[in-house]
């Protein structure tokens, strides 16, 4: 079984010389599975908070949808036309500046997954809290 330590580290690994175009799109594309299993998992883990802190606040009205239903595939399709440009943008800038590090493909990527779990996390910290400015009294 694969260690999460040993996961991180095959995520964030390259090879310390420059790549081709193919060999910069195929890095990426062997990571999509693995960033959309990671914004999967921490997308599910966000929605729960969200609909329960959202729930419990008492501003759902009975019938009411917590979520527009296309907001998830759209989330989801999003994502990934924006994991999309992780390798246009590297594979731009490296021909345009041919002396970058090789480093840069995995911090585009790292910045990618930073910005979706950040992205991901507003709706659960919102009503969080609100729920918690509710139970100290601050908020009705």
């Amino acid at each position: 079984m694969l260690k999460p330590s040993s996961f991180v580290k095959w995520l964030f690994s390259r090879p310390d010389r420059p790549l081709t175009v193919g060999e910069i799109v195929g890095w990426w594309e062997m990571r999509r599975l693995a960033f959309n299993l990671v914004f999967f998992g921490y997308g599910l883990i966000c929605f729960i908070v969200f609909l329960a802190a959202l729930s419990s606040s008492g501003h759902l009205a009975p019938g009411e949808d917590a979520v527009e239903p296309l907001a998830i595939p759209f989330t989801v399709l999003a994502s990934n036309v924006l994991y999309t440009l992780g390798w246009i943008v590297e594979t731009i800038a490296r021909v345009v500046f041919r002396t970058l590090t090789p480093r840069l493909g995995p911090v585009l990527f790292g910045f990618g997954l930073g910005f979706s779990m950040l992205v991901l996390s507003v709706p659960a910290t919102i009503w969080t809290a609100v729920r918690l400015l509710q139970l100290a009294g601050v908020m009705a």
